[in-house]
């Protein structure tokens, strides 16, 4: 029986010290990639305007982001929102699609108000690449460009698309 247990605490033992070693190689081979990423600077954001990815953005880095909002205007209310995808293709290299929307509604007492139509609000397509990254002083540099296609209204749509089935 006691060799039973003195198997069994050596088996441990061993097992124990095999982890151990596994713990220190992971360790090893983690410090070394940290390493080799590319320099990034944590930024507060939005800036200016809505960042494509973070300043510095290393490839694979994506975000999906969904926002909501309502204004309270005198006739009607405003209900909007985005849907938006982000990622970086390349290190420094950031893309951004979003979709924003808004859908209105009357106020209870205006009958005789026109509402705006509701609607996809347009395409937004937009790029950013960081030129600068710089840790030491905590500053990065990047060019941006941004894209908007605007769409009509559900109704317009649907107008024009049946002014075309006459057409034809």
């Amino acid at each position: 029986m006691k060799i039973n247990y003195t198997i069994l605490l050596l088996l441990l033992s061993l097992t124990t010290f095999g982890q151990n070693q596994l713990n220190n190689q992971n360790h090893s081979i983690k410090d070394t990639t940290l390493t080799k990423l590319p320099p990034k600077v944590d930024h507060a954001e939005p800036l200016y305007i809505d960042l494509m990815r973070d300043l510095g953005s290393r490839k694979g880095e994506a975000e999906i982001n969904v926002g909501f909002g309502r204004n309270n205007h005198k006739h009607y209310n405003e209900f909007y929102g985005f849907v938006e995808y982000e990622w970086a293709i390349a290190n420094r290299l950031g893309m951004e699609v979003e979709v924003p929307f808004s859908f209105n509604q009357l106020n209870k007492d205006n009958t005789h108000f026109t509402l705006p139509g509701n609607k996809i609000e347009g395409l937004k397509l937009a790029s950013q690449y960081t030129f600068l990254v710089n840790e030491n002083r905590k500053l990065s540099m990047a060019f941006a460009y941004v894209h908007e296609f605007e769409l009509n209204t559900f109704k317009e749509l649907s107008i024009k698309e049946t002014y075309l089935r006459e057409c034809e």
